[in-house]
């Protein structure tokens, strides 16, 4: 008998199951998404790799 283990916000968005802006866990997911947001100008702007590494830091 298989137990019905909830899966973390992170695991069920990466098997394409839509999240709710509800779901007590969608803090995880706006968390990486405002990273994405904020990093992105910076990445590409970046003129070589190590400044990339360094922004990824």
């Amino acid at each position: 008998m298989m137990k019905d283990v909830k899966q973390d916000v992170l695991s069920r968005l990466k098997a394409g199951e839509p999240i709710r802006l509800d779901d007590p866990e969608y803090r995880k997911v706006q968390a990486i998404v405002d990273r994405t947001i904020q990093l992105s100008p910076a990445l590409n702007t970046a003129t070589d790799i190590e400044q990339i590494r360094t922004r990824l830091d």
